[in-house]
């Protein structure tokens, strides 16, 4: 990996060394979906999907990345042919924390790549393409937040009728 990289990206070279691709993809992915959209870490996730012999899944990550290698083109064209070059589905693949508002938010080398797919209208009207903004996961969070304290709350009160079933079973019967 780069000596720029990112000190807060997960070190997956343990990870690599141990086989455990799908593990080291994961953490990745995972960065990115706290930390949101980094081209060099998509780049970094594409290549490691290649190294899994995922091409399309490479290419799909390769897409929105800053590589601009051919190799990376050739995986990008895998994807596109697998989504048959139609952009709403290809929009639609893309990963969720990828999706940025506008398309001048991109890296030019990503900007060219979705001039090349002919885009009939701006990225955010595709009907798929809904970027999260960071007051979206939070309010997402809260949400889940909330969810699992009443899930906990009914666990509790749950338990607590049991307890009281029990008590009163037993002074009935020893009574």
């Amino acid at each position: 990996m780069s000596s720029d990289r990112d000190p807060r990206i997960p070190d997956i070279e343990g990870d690599i060394a141990g086989h455990d691709l799908g593990r080291a993809k994961e953490r990745l992915c995972s960065f990115l979906n706290n930390e949101g959209y980094d081209p060099g870490l998509c780049a970094e996730i594409g290549h490691l999907c290649r190294k899994m012999r995922d091409p399309r899944e490479a290419g799909r990550w390769l897409f929105i990345s800053d590589d601009d290698s051919t190799e990376a083109d050739y995986f990008i064209e895998m994807f596109l042919n697998q989504h048959k070059r139609k952009p709403s589905q290809i929009v639609a693949q893309l990963p969720r924390r990828a999706k940025l508002a506008d398309e001048s938010e991109y890296p030019e080398v990503v900007r060219a790549r979705f001039e090349k797919l002919s885009l009939v209208k701006p990225l955010g009207e595709y009907r798929r393409f809904r970027p999260r903004t960071k007051l979206q996961r939070v309010r997402d969070d809260a949400a889940r937040l909330v969810g699992s304290l009443i899930l906990l709350a009914i666990v509790a009160t749950f338990l607590v009728g049991l307890v009281q079933i029990a008590i009163w079973i037993w002074s009935l019967v020893f009574s």
